[in-house]
């Protein structure tokens, strides 16, 4: 009998092994790429102008000597996210229509989030894409255009996350059902809860952020826009975390299929 796990006879790896597989690869590359290329691009740039202080990785990037390798790999990272978050919310939306006995209101989340998510990351690709290809001083309006689909985009993925996370933890018996499989873990989706909540809120705090450094608030603007620049690369490496912490589920599902 197949299960939940995608194995169909013991001894053998049915397809969810193998996209498994591939999503986990697909997304621990995207994941530490990005995080390297926006420590490496901000080192690059402060290394051949001291004398600048605190940069936005938007100025950071604007360095030629960085700025195309750092397109190519963000551009790349954001295909694979696409691919991988794919499968971790169609692996949600594929449980959903078999669970047992879902509470019917909170099934229609399992079944709208993930769609929801998939949809909004591939605007985040798109928008990764168009923040690093086009660059100051030349491409300020494309650029801009790049930040604001990654910002919002990714901002409201991690909300998706958030209530898909709360819609399991009020469903107990789903909750139960999924662990007893070894596919879900409630202490991780209880994490992934309120990592998002925090993600959330420091999402709102950017924002603020955002508008503030624009306003003559003397003798604040510097420390305003201090501020902003690192709570600019604290967002996106929250991000990047709250992703990675669904991997937990992948890594569980492949558990599950070794075992069945």
């Amino acid at each position: 009998m197949t299960d939940i796990a995608g194995s169909s006879d013991r001894g053998k790896r049915g397809p969810l092994h193998w996209l498994s597989l591939l999503a986990l690869a697909a997304n621990a590359v995207a994941l530490v790429t990005v995080a390297y290329w926006l420590f490496r691009a901000r080192a690059v740039f402060l290394a051949a102008n001291p004398d600048w202080g605190p940069v936005t990785v938007s100025r950071a990037i604007s360095d030629p000597t960085v700025g195309p390798h750092f397109a190519f790999w963000v551009t790349l990272s954001g295909a694979l996210l696409a691919f991988g978050v794919f499968f971790n919310a169609g692996f949600y939306a594929w449980t959903a229509r078999r669970l047992p006995a879902p509470r019917r209101a909170l099934l229609a989340i399992w079944l709208a989030t993930p769609p929801a998510i998939i949809a909004l990351q591939a605007v985040s690709g798109v928008g990764m894409h168009y923040l690093s290809a086009f660059r100051f001083p030349d491409h300020h309006a494309e650029h801009m255009a790049g930040s604001y689909m990654f910002f919002v985009a990714q901002a409201l993925v991690v909300m998706g996350g958030t209530v898909l996370s709360q819609a399991i933890l009020r469903d107990p018996g789903s909750l139960r059902w999924l662990e007893d499989l070894g596919v879900i873990q409630e202490r991780l989706v209880r994490l992934r809860r309120n990592f998002g909540i925090f993600c959330i809120s420091l999402t709102v705090f950017y924002v603020f952020l955002f508008k503030a450094k624009n306003v003559d608030l003397n003798p604040l603007n510097e420390e305003i826009y201090i501020a902003y620049t690192n709570v600019e690369l604290a967002l996106i490496l929250c991000f990047l975390i709250f992703l990675g912490l669904f991997q937990s589920d992948l890594l569980a599902l492949r558990r599950a299929q070794r075992r069945s």
